[in-house]
């Protein structure tokens, strides 16, 4: 009876450990590429009406992109589900001639004005890593 007590306390604490997501570890320094995108940094970025982000590079011809939606403070986790596309949280990574798509980390909205929305990220995939902070132009 023990073994059984025991076994089930594992698998009790195995459900309730995975269902924990770890804290992401933003870096506070300005966005930059590492690994794949190893000199990458951000120069500019905005956001449209609709949400869509678009972040240029200072590697020529590249660029980061997503959808913001909705556009309100707090943190986003990348996430990608064949079953559940509607749903797909992702950022791309255009290198000026593949686009990456990012489905690990995350980024956060820290603040809204009236012409700026600032943030952090901290997104990577098997090539390449993007961290750091970042301020975008509200495009109306």
């Amino acid at each position: 009876m023990r073994k059984v007590a025991a076994i089930f306390g594992v698998l009790v604490l195995l459900v309730v450990l995975g269902g924990c997501e770890m804290p992401i570890n933003y870096s506070e320094q300005p966005l930059e590429g590492l690994g794949g995108a190893e000199g990458w940094t951000l120069v500019s970025g905005t956001i449209s009406s609709s949400g869509f982000v678009s972040m240029e590079g200072s590697i020529a011809d590249t660029s980061i992109t997503f959808t913001v939606d909705p556009l309100v403070v707090g943190e986003v986790r990348l996430d990608f589900n064949l079953f559940d596309l509607a749903n797909a949280k992702t950022v791309t990574y255009y290198d000026g001639t593949t686009n990456y798509i990012m489905a690990e980390g995350g980024y956060e909205i820290t603040a809204i004005t009236d012409t700026t929305v600032s943030g952090q990220m901290y997104v990577y995939d098997s090539n390449q890593t993007f961290s750091g902070t970042f301020t975008l132009t509200i495009q109306n």
